[in-house]
This record gives structure tokens, sequence and C-alpha cells, in this order.
């Protein structure tokens, strides 16, 4: 196997793990993370830490139907571009 095929698998896996995640998010799901917003973890990157608390925020702030879209198009789109653009 060469890298770009370990690649390929990785981002497939991750987005089936969307997927997966997407298709199961329910509303308690979504109202058990708007409680623990607050304590996110920290990243080593300051760009990093930005993205993943500006999409922690989006994601609490919204409503729990819009998480979940984001969730399944998020895991689509990586699939696609898995299977597909890689």
């Amino acid at each position: 196997m060469n890298g770009e095929m370990i690649v390929k698998i990785i981002i497939i896996i991750l987005g089936a793990a969307l997927l997966y995640g997407g298709v199961v998010y329910a509303k308690k799901n979504h109202e058990e993370f708007t409680e623990g917003t607050s304590s996110l973890t920290y990243s080593d990157s300051f760009i990093a830490l930005i993205i993943v608390f500006l999409f922690g925020v989006f994601l609490s702030i919204g409503p729990w139907w819009l998480a979940k879209i984001v969730i399944l198009l998020f895991g689509i789109a990586l699939l696609y571009s898995g299977i597909f653009l890689l």
C-alpha cells in the first residue's frame, strides 16, 4: 500500500464515522453538548482552537436538526471525496 491509499482509507473511515454520527445524533445529544461547550479541550494550534471554538458555538446555538444536517453533509462530503476524488 502506498501513502495515497492510506490517506484515502482514513478519509473514507472518517466520513463513514461522521455519517453514522449524523444518523444517530438526537435532540438529547444536542442538549448535552450545549451544556459542555464551555469546557472545550485546547489544541496546540491557535487557528485550530479558533475553528473548534466557532464550530462548537455554531452547533450549540443552532437547533439540533441543523447540527444533524451539518454532520451528515460533512460525512457525505468526506465519503465522496475519499471514494471519487482522491
